[in-house]
């Protein structure tokens, strides 16, 4: 119902430096639906010095904050990839899927949000804000940019007369998540041996592995396991829509604990 707070994520390197963790905080957005005038804030489009940010975020001038973004309007299907240090918000009125590295790291430049009043603490991770500010990326990005490099373009993977699928976020990203969008009018199958989270987003069905089935409708989550070889899908409602969340394709760190 808010615009949620002006933020950026450290990267894994900086969190193995400074955060004692082997992952930073790369995520992905899947707007699933919109309110109004909804957009979303993404990268420096009229950047500020490194010193320029700092003093905006000590004084909390959040209008010469806003002065550095501008509006990106979002609409159901849209997917970016937010990467480590790129400072963003999500504006009010958007719904969305969010896909992350496995932690909860975050700068918040603004220490009011709603009516609630963070700490420093909470605001800089328990560091100090000059240690945080060189987490963020303050290099331009134009919205044109923003959409050529950080908006994923899906891609086919199988078609048939009743479903498609499609790969939503680039392989270049895959070290961090995967992402795919079924939906169709009929009946689907897909390759299984692997961990999936499915998220239904419209229709119900009913979806099989091996002699196992359940009843799956829309606002529903299911954890697949990946001991099933192969998922078959057969549809109860006339239009069906849902997502596969997937793990990364190779491990981006190390399990071992960082100096």
């Amino acid at each position: 119902s808010v615009r949620l707070q002006f933020q950026a994520h450290p990267s894994a390197d900086y969190a193995r430096k400074h955060l004692n963790s082997n992952a930073g905080k790369t995520e992905c957005w899947y707007i699933l639906g919109s309110r109004g005038d909804a957009c979303v804030y993404l990268g420096f489009q009229n950047p500020p010095s490194r010193e320029a940010w700092a003093r905006m975020i000590r004084e909390q001038r959040v209008e010469e904050m806003l002065d550095c973004f501008e509006r990106i309007p979002v609409q159901p299907g849209d997917c970016y990839v937010v990467p480590a240090g790129t400072p963003h918000a999500i504006g009010a009125g958007v719904f969305m899927v969010e896909l992350m590295e496995p932690t909860d790291w975050v700068v918040r430049c603004e220490t009011v949000t709603a009516g609630v009043k963070l700490t420093p603490d909470q605001c800089f991770m328990g560091l100090t804000l000059e240690q945080c500010l060189d987490i963020f990326d303050y290099r331009a990005h134009p919205v044109a940019e923003v959409r050529k490099t950080f908006q994923q373009a899906p891609r086919l993977l199988q078609k048939t007369d009743s479903f498609t699928e499609e790969e939503l976020i680039s392989p270049m990203w895959h070290e961090f998540f995967r992402l795919h969008r079924l939906r169709g009018h009929g009946p689907a199958s897909w390759a299984g041996d692997e961990l999936m989270l499915l998220i239904a987003l419209k229709g119900s069905g009913e979806l099989s592995a091996g002699a196992e089935s359940r009843t799956i409708q829309a606002g529903q989550t299911w954890l697949l396991p990946g001991a099933g070889s192969q998922w078959i899908w057969r549809n109860q409602t006339p239009d069906w829509e849902y997502l596969l969340a997937k793990l990364p394709t190779t491990p981006q760190h190390s399990a071992a604990t960082p100096n």
